[in-house]
């Protein structure tokens, strides 16, 4: 809203419609004045930093998605779901940094949950000018267990004929001649 007075009002019009360089001529009560405002009071958030499309990353590692903008004034940054809500902080498993960068810190793979491991977010930049949100971001983590490998080298004159494994064991049929075994824990 723009003051009572009428060179104020004057003013504050210009500035809204244009939001650039101003340089104006005003009459008021048969004088002319000349008015210069060298920086746009808003200017409307733009993206510095947007985040990519889709992150994919591994629960030992976790992953940080930055998110910065500019704009006058300086922008504020939330983070939302899809469905608009403005991101909680979660303890070991998201939470948001003062620049904006949405962290999601290593955890547990009994700590898995699909609603912030799996999950469609936003990234939103705001000001007195206005709002920018982001393009979706498809939150996706993988779960790396740490099994136990094991390596088996059969070095024989003859093909094996049938493999079989189970979980904890293993049987090899065959025939063999002078076998040579090597078993490799990794």
């Amino acid at each position: 809203m723009c003051p009572g007075n009428l060179l104020k009002s004057l003013l504050c019009l210009q500035l809204r419609a244009r939001e650039v360089m101003l340089v104006s001529v005003l009459f008021v009560y048969g004088y002319v004045t000349t008015i210069y405002a060298e920086e746009p009071l808003h200017r409307g958030p733009n993206f510095s930093i947007e985040p990519s499309s889709r992150v994919e990353f591994s629960n030992s590692s976790g992953t940080v998605i930055p998110c910065s903008a500019h704009g006058t004034p300086h922008p504020i940054i939330t983070w939302v779901k899809s469905d608009g809500e403005v991101l909680q902080d979660l303890s070991g498993l998201r939470y948001v940094r003062h620049d904006g960068t949405l962290v999601f810190p290593p955890f547990p793979g009994e700590e898995y949950r699909a609603d912030v491991h799996a999950a469609v977010y936003r990234c939103e930049a705001s000001n007195a000018a206005g709002v920018v949100g982001s393009r979706d971001v498809h939150v996706r983590a993988v779960i790396v267990t740490a099994k136990p490998c094991l390596n088996l080298e059969i070095y024989s004159a003859k093909i094996i004929e049938k493999v079989f494994v189970k979980k904890n064991y293993f049987k090899i049929f065959g025939k063999f001649r002078n076998p040579s075994i090597l078993l490799k824990l990794n």
